[in-house]
């Protein structure tokens, strides 16, 4: 009875030290910092510290990684700060612009963020810098806010696929596409319930300006119903009393599309508006 006695007084000891394993493993996982920072001057060294405003990174993809889902990435002054994936929900601003230049083949920026996560950049600019077959910003999974930002000299500034992107006050010059989008939208020639898809760009302010072609979307789909020709993939602007906030002047082609879903003339050839019943595209 001793012995038995010993083993149930030993359980609970076991149980806590258990608990105490798996509370150890969780804090390593859920490891990082609501707020970190990069600066020209940073080291990316300084991860240790987590990439504190007192010891900032160099490096956005180094920040990343020590930030916690949620968090917040400052970068303190203009620089470069290099090609980098993100793959968590996370908002990353600059002081002043931050500079991206992505190399010939490859993207500035790609987001690769889980499903209703939300990625916030804001004060960006990205060049392609003379570059082939650039890409500013590939938007896989994950929905994009971007705000105030420029995008220029790149093959596509701006490519979304099978998810959404909102763009504000932002720049989209001189590439030779500006906004590409992969996957089914919204019909705005269905009737009231409208059909929705997984793929949008709303934007609105800014300029979308000397493009070799504005918007291209590839595969919007088919659509559903009798009044349904088709799901087109929109790019929407703010239009209160018709008139877009967005200027579109100077590019050769406004939008264009190819793929299932561009049979029909106007089925990727109209550029929609904001409405107050699709204003969230079915989110």
């Amino acid at each position: 009875m001793t012995v038995k006695r010993s083993a149930l007084r030993a359980l609970p000891l076991a149980v806590v030290a258990a608990c105490a394993f798996v509370s150890g493993a969780q804090a390593v996982v859920m490891a990082g910092a609501a707020r970190t920072f990069v600066s020209s001057t940073g080291e990316d060294s300084n991860a240790s510290a987590n990439c504190a405003q007192s010891s900032p990174c160099r490096h956005l993809s180094t920040a990343i990684g020590v930030t916690a889902p949620g968090g917040e990435i400052v970068a303190l002054d203009s620089a470069p700060y290099g090609a980098f994936t993100i793959d968590i929900p996370v908002s990353i601003v600059g002081v002043d612009p931050i500079l991206i230049t992505p190399v010939s083949g490859g993207d500035g920026i790609t987001i690769a963020a889980g499903s209703g996560n939300v990625v916030i950049l804001r004060n960006f600019q990205i060049t392609g810098g003379g570059g082939s077959n650039t890409t500013g910003i590939q938007v896989n999974s994950g929905r994009l806010v971007l705000q105030n930002s420029t995008l220029k000299l790149l093959t596509t500034g701006l490519s979304v696929s099978n998810t959404i992107a909102d763009v504000t006050d932002t720049d989209i010059i001189g590439n030779t596409t500006g906004i590409a989008t992969t996957g089914t939208g919204t019909d705005n020639n269905c009737s009231f319930p409208f059909v929705f898809g997984t793929t949008s760009v709303l934007f609105s302010g800014g300029n979308v300006t000397d493009n070799g072609t504005a918007y291209v979307m590839h595969s919007p789909g088919v659509g559903v119903g009798a009044s349904c020709t088709a799901n087109r993939i929109t790019i929407l602007v703010n239009s209160p009393n018709n008139l877009y906030t967005v200027n579109q002047t100077g590019n050769t082609t406004l939008v264009t599309g190819d793929g299932t879903g561009c049979t029909t003339s106007g089925n990727c050839t109209a550029i929609g508006t904001y409405l107050s019943t699709i204003n969230q595209q079915g989110q």
